[in-house]
């Protein structure tokens, strides 16, 4: 038997020993076995929450070429604490005939998936309250338990103190905003003086105003008034990416304490500095959700690649040199001119019909052929479901009629863990998936008519037309020079083919469904053209 072993440690917190001591002891028992060990692979510093691991991914795809026959580790939990990517893991590793075998456990099987999994994702959750009640603990003695505001510098473990030089920057700020410079005048002037910014990098307006609401920015910090603020949100793990996700939690939930010693900013001066906030607050242009003009938010600058931004009511400019002085392009653009050209560039390749067919017939041949896959799993694993019940039924009907508990205990453990997975799985699955039509190509030419038709009238930034164009570009760059701005339209196939399912294919920037990304490759890398 050929073995690899996988370990891991979760924080920098812990030793990198501990990868040692864990590869030490799955040695020493593969050699017990007769197991020669073809391959070692580790994760430092990762959370068992998370699959993105790459020691674990590369151990997968080793797994998938076949080039071991058993992966070793010291527990379940060092391979993961989710629940769904134990039994996600379990099953690429049983496809690929490969044994997953751990020094606590042992052999694993679908019971040790289902409770252990199970047993893992609770202890996450505990592991979570518990930290969240120590910070508390620590918070309501004054500690810190957040990173460090600019303005301070660390005194201690938990203990923060002012920073002169930077608690000056602070009032500074407050002052300047105070006797009614804006933002942007303020952060230039910042950055003019080479006075470094929150963790040594550029001001920028948003550095300064933040938002009010969520407490971020200079102008909302609460510290500076000696007040520590914690628990204003909450992080949750998105399931498709695995990115941490910030949630808002109700003011009511949030908890202050008071540290006087921190002050940096009189109670006046902050009064007054909310008073002019609140007034803005209260201005129209800042309730605005919907882009205000065609492209806003897509023109990226061609020099520094940061973002472009009215400088009056016809001129684009980039914002990286108004603002922070950081990018040495100074020329505007007409916003009207790059909308024309945009516009005028994606009427000629849209309408280029035949460019999509072929690559539209294939593409709704393999989304359909896959779905129907997914379907038919789905199918099975109700049916299964049905059985399972059945089986738990008939054991109860056994210990009923005097069949002795203990015969049949064991077998109910594991009908009960395997209920319970399959109802978890039937429970968050999704309807069945529609099927693409094979006429999608047919649907794209009408589709694009329309679309055509709508920009070629007078109003550009009507809603329809609007929503349509900007769903198909990723992004422009502008790039000014003497003899006119050079202007390359990267966009995206994965709009375009949205436009031409009439709505069929959903959700993510890069295809719809993130098990469906892998269905066309190269094919959903955006396009680019110069206008």
């Amino acid at each position: 038997m050929r073995a690899a072993i996988y370990a891991r440690y979760s924080t920098n917190m812990q030793s990198a020993a501990s990868i040692e001591d864990q590869i030490r002891v799955c040695r020493e028992h593969a050699v017990r076995q007769g197991w020669s060990i073809t391959d070692t692979y580790s994760d430092a510093a990762i959370s068992g929450a998370s699959i993105l691991r790459g020691g674990l991914q590369a151990a997968l795809g080793a797994a998938r070429r076949g080039d071991f026959d058993v992966l070793l580790a010291e527990a379940l939990d060092r391979i993961s604490r989710d629940q769904e990517d134990v039994a996600a893991i379990y099953k690429r590793l049983n496809f690929a005939g490969v044994i997953l075998f751990t020094l606590s456990e042992g052999e694993i099987g679908p019971l040790h998936v289902g409770l252990k999994g199970t047993m893992n994702a609770l202890f996450l959750k505990d592991l979570a309250d518990k930290t969240r009640r120590g910070m508390r603990g620590k918070l309501e003695k004054g500690n810190a338990v957040a990173g460090r505001s600019y303005g301070y510098r660390v005194a201690a473990v938990g203990k923060r103190e002012i920073d002169e030089a930077e608690a000056s920057v602070v009032r500074r700020i407050f002052e300047g905003y105070d006797k009614g410079l804006s933002p942007r005048t303020i952060a230039k002037a910042l950055n003019g003086e080479k006075i470094p910014g929150p963790g040594g990098r550029l001001w920028g307006p948003s550095t300064i105003i933040g938002n009010r609401y969520r407490g971020i920015g200079v102008l909302n910090n609460e510290l500076y008034v000696g007040v520590i603020v914690w628990n204003r949100q909450r992080f949750i793990k998105d399931p498709d990416t695995r990115k941490r996700l910030a949630r808002p939690n109700p003011p009511e939930n949030w908890i202050r304490v008071a540290v006087p010693e921190l002050r940096i900013i009189n109670d006046e001066l902050w009064q007054r500095v909310k008073k002019r906030q609140g007034f803005y607050e209260h201005k129209p242009f800042m309730h605005r959700r919907r882009p205000q003009h065609l492209l806003s938010g897509l023109i990226k600058c061609g020099f520094c690649g940061g973002g472009m931004s009215a400088i009056n009511k016809t001129q684009l400019a980039c914002t990286g040199a108004r603002d922070r002085e950081s990018c040495s392009s100074r020329t505007a653009i007409n916003r009207k001119e790059v909308e024309t050209r945009v516009v005028g560039a994606l009427q000629r390749q849209l309408l280029n019909r035949e460019l999509f067919a072929a690559f539209c017939e294939e593409y709704t041949r393999e989304v359909n052929q896959l779905r129907m896959g997914r379907n038919a799993g789905q199918r099975a694993r109700e049916i299964e479901l049905e059985r399972v019940t059945r089986d738990l039924d008939r054991c109860v009907d056994a210990i009923i009629q005097g069949v002795p508990p203990a015969q049949v205990k064991d077998r109910m453990v594991e009908l009960e863990a395997r209920r319970a997975t399959l109802k978890a799985h039937v429970n968050q699955a999704k309807t069945p998936e529609p099927y693409l039509h094979p006429n999608m190509a047919d649907v794209y030419r009408r589709k694009v008519d329309q679309l055509a038709e709508a920009l070629s009238g007078d109003d550009l930034a009507s809603a329809g037309a609007r929503e349509a164009l900007r769903m198909l570009i990723e992004r422009v760059i502008v790039t000014p020079a003497a003899d006119g701005a050079t202007i390359d339209l990267i966009g995206d196939l994965a709009g375009i083919l949205y436009v031409a399912s009439g709505g069929a294919i959903r959700g993510t920037a890069v295809l719809g469904e993130p098990s469906d990304q892998h269905i066309a490759g190269h094919g959903f890398e955006p396009w680019t053209f110069r206008l």
